[in-house]
């Protein structure tokens, strides 16, 4: 070799190495694992991202390691290579695998995944493959991001397509769907009678012109970059009523590319806040009309608000002092002691509602005013009064008929009274007059029959008498009429002989019952003390009076007698006493009936819905 073709020699080397050494720093630099294999598939370098990536020292300077025998690289790879194509995959990386085969040695451990893209690397005529190279990225962290990600976004498509009551929906500027939910899809078809799909807008959907229009005027708003809420009413086929909120959508580079719609259909809360102002405009009208006003009261600050009808029952206006002295100024001064009383006692010791009529004077006028406090203390945990809400009524008018109520009904008592009274005087008055004339007389049975007229003008007078003496005017305790009666009765046949038992419930009886049973009990137990005992002989009488489970009263008179004969028939008797007796039970429109068994017992039965148990 001559000097020129050595100094040539060397300086095409010295060029080679340098080249070399340029693509061994810019391999060392790259942001990915770069690996260069001979033909057979062995390891020829490697640079700095490999050694990172499969966890190899860099104080190991040699690895023997055959593209071919890792198990991680599949068949598939492994032949195309073989074969002189490139390959492009995702490889799970398992360095178990690596170090069961002892493949090299690695610090790795459990999986990662990589990016891996091998090519053949030809002879210069390429015709023959003289190697390969490996480009490979660890892509382990990004793939875990991805499927983060990709969790996020099920679980956002869920949530946006299981929320049954909320219309979403997201369109370009276009009017042209990118998304909606299931509830869109539902509101569109009721409204318009048309679904909505991803190769139509959302214009197509709605014909009708005016809507229509409506629709395009206010996205047009969105697309200008405006983000609003508002209430609407939608829809061809049905009419509803939307809360919306739209907002602009924008791309990386912060432009305006659609929009999205967020709805609930507030159709029914509207209805029912319409129906709720209208109830709130009636209760307060009903309030204006009955004159009941309204309060709250703080109880920690000491201050109460009212409603302007209790202004206008309190005749006070804006200016007037809402304070505890405000109001017990309001109160009448005859009531204030007994009210803080009540006060005490009864809302803040027991904790009961407040439930009082009282008086006030109104400010504006001084005129005294009746008024009805209703009201609901609440406490704190301590006990302490927080505040108080209730209503007040001005009662005045009540009062004040009520007042000529109780003065009527006290004039129509006395009246009634003085009725009772002039009734049993009359009757005493015509029973003596019957009585005077009756002793001229010279028969006896006539005699008899006056006596027993006269018996029966007593029972009613005493009757009378009963209820000019009671409270209750329309009722007598006949239980207390009985036990001043019967013995009248006995005295007037001087039969001290015959024994007397009365055993009775205390029952109040309404007038139109007490007079029959009465004149019942004259005949029955009057016949008994004529007929039952003759010859002086003893015996006894009793009277019984109960309520039975029914509510039914049964009145029974019977004695020990000698009984009344078999002949005689109660529905043909001829005795008047016996006939009264008959009429004075239908007049109750109860039931007779007669038992002969050891002496006589009448039995009566009747209803009476004017009496009860006194």
């Amino acid at each position: 070799m001559n000097t020129k073709s050595r100094k040539d020699y060397y300086q095409a080397k010295s060029k080679n190495l340098t080249e070399l050494e340029l693509y061994k720093s810019i391999c060392d630099h790259a942001p990915v694992g770069i690996e260069i294999y001979n033909r057979d598939g062995f390891l020829l370098s490697a640079n700095h991202q490999v050694r990172r990536i499969f966890g190899i020292d860099e104080s190991i300077k040699a690895i023997s390691f055959n593209l071919f025998d890792d198990p991680n690289i599949s068949e598939e790879t492994k032949r195309l290579l073989r074969a002189g194509s490139a390959t492009h995959n995702e490889t799970l990386y398992d360095f178990e695998l690596v170090k069961k085969h002892h493949l090299f040695p690695t610090t790795g451990s459990g999986k990662i995944i990589l990016d891996i893209a091998s090519r053949p690397i030809h002879d210069s005529d390429g015709d023959e493959t003289v190697g390969y190279v490996v480009h490979l990225q660890d892509i382990t962290a990004r793939k875990k991001a991805e499927e983060k990600m990709q969790i996020a976004q099920n679980l956002l498509q869920a949530c946006l397509g299981s929320a049954e009551n909320l219309d979403i929906f997201v369109i370009d500027k276009d009017f042209k769907y990118l998304y909606f939910n299931s509830c869109h899809q539902r509101t569109m078809l009721q409204l318009y009678g048309k679904k909505a799909n991803l190769e139509i807008s959302v214009l197509d959907i709605i014909q009708d012109e005016n809507e229509r229009k409506k629709v395009q005027d206010l996205f047009a708003q969105i697309f200008a970059g405006r983000t609003f809420e508002c209430v609407s009413e939608y829809g061809t086929l049905e009419r509803q009523i939307w809360e919306s909120k739209y907002n602009p959508i924008y791309n990386q580079n912060f432009e305006i590319i659609g929009a999205s719609c967020f709805s609930s259909n507030v159709t029914e809360r509207k209805k029912t806040e319409a129906d709720l102002q209208e109830s709130e405009y009636l209760f307060k009208e009903s309030q204006r009309a009955a004159s009941i006003g309204s309060y709250k009261t703080d109880f920690t600050l000491g201050q109460w608000k009212s409603s302007k009808i209790l202004d206008r029952i309190f005749g006070i206006d804006e200016t007037y002092s809402r304070s505890v002295a405000g109001w017990q100024e309001l109160v009448h001064p005859d009531e204030r002691e007994t009210l803080n009383r009540y006060w005490s006692e009864e809302i803040f010791q027991k904790r009961q509602p407040f439930n009082r009529e009282y008086r006030i004077i109104r400010k504006a006028d001084a005129e005294v005013r009746w008024i009805h406090g209703l009201g609901e203390v609440s406490f704190d945990l301590e006990g302490k009064p927080l505040f108080m809400i209730g209503t007040i009524q001005d009662i005045t008018e009540r009062k004040k008929a009520a007042e000529l109520v109780a003065k009527a009904l006290n004039e129509k008592e006395i009246l009634i009274k003085e009725i009772h009274h002039r009734v049993k005087n009359n009757l005493q008055m015509i029973q003596s007059l019957i009585h005077l004339q009756s002793q001229g007389l010279s028969d006896p049975d006539v005699q008899r029959l006056f006596d027993e007229t006269c018996g029966r003008m007593a029972t009613i007078a005493l009757i009378h008498e009963q209820l000019y003496l009671a409270e209750d005017l329309a009722r007598i305790d006949f239980k207390k009429y009985l036990e001043s009666f019967m013995p009248k009765v006995i005295g007037n046949y001087g039969e001290g002989r015959i024994a007397f038992s009365l055993e009775t419930d205390s029952l109040l009886l309404s007038v139109n019952i007490a007079i029959p049973c009465a004149l019942i009990l004259n005949e029955l137990v009057s016949n008994a003390l004529k007929y039952a005992f003759p010859d002086s002989k003893k015996g006894l009488i009793k009277v019984a009076l109960k309520k039975n489970t029914t509510e039914e009263i049964i009145m029974i008179v019977s004695d020990n007698g000698i009984g009344i004969p078999p002949h005689v028939n109660l529905n043909s008797t001829k005795t008047l006493g016996l006939e009264l007796v008959q009429v004075l039970t239908k007049q109750l429109h109860g039931t007779l009936e007669l038992c002969r068994l050891d002496g006589t017992k009448f039995m009566i039965t009747f209803s009476d819905k004017g009496s009860r148990h006194g």
